[in-house]
């Protein structure tokens, strides 16, 4: 009997917390930005780009010329088909409901529940219609494609601004900016003496840029300026699937931005329920197809040699540890080990129909190939 997905996962009570202290003071720096930035960079993470999409971001910076880009295409199964499917999706997300921000008790909430609780206006950035782009942060070529892009939106102000191109690359955490920053910068001439040098550093995890940075020069001819600026989460996230997507591909931590913790043994039956949806033969190298978690992290630790000693009926048992083997399929992921992964239910749920109407569509073409060669045999007999 051939294996079938499980194509529903429960709901779980997690919850992000409120942001930290560095997250709210980048928030009120940014907005002191706003006035000496023409442009925005939005980077979203193509391993979860519905999950990577900041309303919070859209509200400081509407009314903003913009771009979205989506990075690490190298370790997703983001498809141009279900691209579209993500800018149907986030066209059709329903609008933002006013609050009197003028009552004590919207006063003395967070700057950033404020603002995602301010009604929408209309943004000249989601009305560009301008195509999104899908890079690799670390590859040469996709740094000058940016650049590029960059300079043909510096020709398209009329007129031309005095004091050159000033952007901003915004996003959640470790989707990819600080390396493309580092990107832009050694591939953009800004350098002095034409060396290049890292400006920002990297990192595989959430809060690598903490502080808003410099001005960094991307570009002489034209005048292109980059305002630096740390990934910035959402106040609250009450959607468990978005959660675990966030934790597998590292934007936010664990133990310290989820009220109670992310628990890895469920996130990790969450990339099991992912991974079985795009293919449930991409760990055969660790077992059998499965919707059991438990027997999938068993498999691993098995692989991995990662057993707890426990006394059980007054003996010294080795016990399989279903905890350190989830947190190692934490890093196997965020290494890149099971890529051509969109972790997003939505899109995961969409691709596997996709699937499967292919399939369909090819043993359908299989069966009037092998009936055109019967009657052309019979013809032949005949």
């Amino acid at each position: 009997m051939s294996f079938i997905p499980r194509t529903i996962f429960p709901e779980y009570r997690a919850t992000l917390a409120h942001f930290k202290g560095h997250q709210n003071q980048a928030l009120k720096v940014m907005q002191n930005l706003l006035h000496q930035i023409n442009f925005v960079i939005e980077l979203r993470d193509a391993r979860a780009p519905l999950s990577t999409t900041n309303p919070l971001l859209r509200q400081l910076f509407r009314g903003k010329k913009r771009i979205v880009v989506y990075t690490k295409r190298d370790k997703s199964g983001l498809t141009p088909k279900l691209l579209d499917a993500v800018e149907d999706i986030l066209a059709k997300a329903p609008a933002i409901e006013p609050r009197d921000t003028t009552k004590s008790s919207e006063v003395r909430k967070p700057l950033a529940l404020r603002m995602m609780e301010t009604k929408d206006t209309f943004d000249e950035m989601e009305q560009s219609k301008k195509k999104p782009v899908m890079i690799d942060s670390r590859s040469v070529k996709d740094a000058k494609k940016v650049i590029g892009l960059l300079k043909q939106e510096y020709q398209s102000f009329f007129p031309l601004p005095p004091l050159g191109l000033r952007f901003t690359v915004i996003g959640m955490p470790n989707v990819g900016k600080s390396t493309l920053v580092n990107s832009l910068r050694s591939e953009g001439g800004g350098a002095s003496g034409g060396k290049r040098r890292k400006v920002a550093r990297t990192g595989d995890q959430a809060g690598v840029t903490r502080a808003v940075s410099e001005v960094i020069r991307i570009s002489k001819t034209p005048e292109i300026l980059l305002f630096d600026t740390p990934g910035i989460l959402m106040p609250q996230i009450k959607d468990s699937k978005q959660l675990f997507a966030l934790y597998l591909i590292g934007s936010i931590d664990a133990s310290t931005d989820a009220i109670g913790g992310v628990d890895p043994v469920i996130a990790i039956d969450y990339l099991l329920y992912i991974m079985n949806l795009n293919n449930p033969f991409m760990y055969k190298h660790i077992c059998k197809p499965t919707n059991d978690v438990i027997e999938f992290l068993e498999a691993v630790a098995k692989k991995t040699n990662n057993y707890d000693i426990k006394i059980i009926d007054g003996k010294k048992q080795k016990v399989a540890s279903h905890n350190s083997a989830a947190l190692d399929v934490v890093q196997w992921y965020r290494k890149g080990k099971f890529n051509n992964l969109v972790l997003d239910e939505e899109l995961a749920l969409l691709k596997h129909k996709y699937q499967l109407e292919n399939n369909q569509k090819r043993i359908q073409a299989k069966q009037h190939r092998d009936a055109a060669r019967k009657n052309a045999e019979s013809e032949i007999i005949q």
